[in-house]
């Protein structure tokens, strides 16, 4: 008769219970058994849970031409930065040169982002070219020249113009009949279109002044 190994252990099953919900859909959701070998104690093993990633979209800059007021695109851009997390000048530099356009794209042709100091030599050639003037002074010869863009949206050139208004006759009351007159005869005299100026000006001449005209 073969001796008895002390050392072979002698295992036993008993029946687990594993819940196998969060697994893919193709399996049952019910609960399964299985064997495994008897411990005296099962222990529960606490998974830590995924970390939450957070993607922060940068806010997009808008564009400055140089028809509003230099002093508050230049507060507008600095808020801007500080958002995005521009915390160095050569960031602030590309970001602020790619904004530009029209005559404010000329005022700083030629300038680099490649250096700390470019961001500030743009601001500088911004300020020589729109912030030695009187801004109402500025403002109201702006707004005597002002027209639409071939690439510039009906509604957006309107609200320009109201910017520059604004900023020309700050004291102004905007609901007036001098205000609205101004402001109807500038808007249809710089509309990109010959077509619509000769319409506007025959059927829109009662009109007050406002985006339907163009509808």
């Amino acid at each position: 008769m073969e001796p008895a190994n002390p050392e072979k252990p002698i295992t036993t099953t008993t029946p687990v219970q594993i819940n196998l919900d969060w697994c893919s859909s193709s399996y049952d959701k019910s609960l399964h058994t299985v064997g495994v070998p008897a411990p005296t104690s099962v222990g529960l093993v606490q998974t830590a849970s995924a970390p939450v990633v957070v993607v922060k979209q940068p806010q997009p800059t808008k564009s400055y031409s140089g028809q509003t007021s230099y002093k508050k695109y230049k507060e507008y851009f600095t808020r801007l930065a500080q958002c995005n997390g521009w915390t160095t000048g050569v960031e602030k530099a590309q970001n602020l040169l790619v904004a530009m356009e029209g005559a404010a794209a000329e005022a700083v042709h030629g300038l680099t982002a490649n250096k700390e100091s470019d961001h500030e030599a743009i601001w500088e050639a911004l300020s020589r070219r729109f912030g030695h003037m009187d801004e109402p002074e500025r403002a109201i010869q702006l707004f005597d020249v002002t027209k639409q863009g071939e690439l510039e949206g009906i509604a957006l050139f309107e609200q320009n113009l109201r910017n520059l208004y604004r900023e020309a006759w700050p004291d102004s009351d905007m609901k007036s009949k001098d205000a609205d007159s101004l402001l109807q005869r500038r808007f249809i005299g710089g509309l990109y279109d010959p077509g619509l100026q000769q319409y506007l000006r025959f059927h829109a001449r009662t009109d007050d002044f406002t985006y339907h005209h163009s509808g």
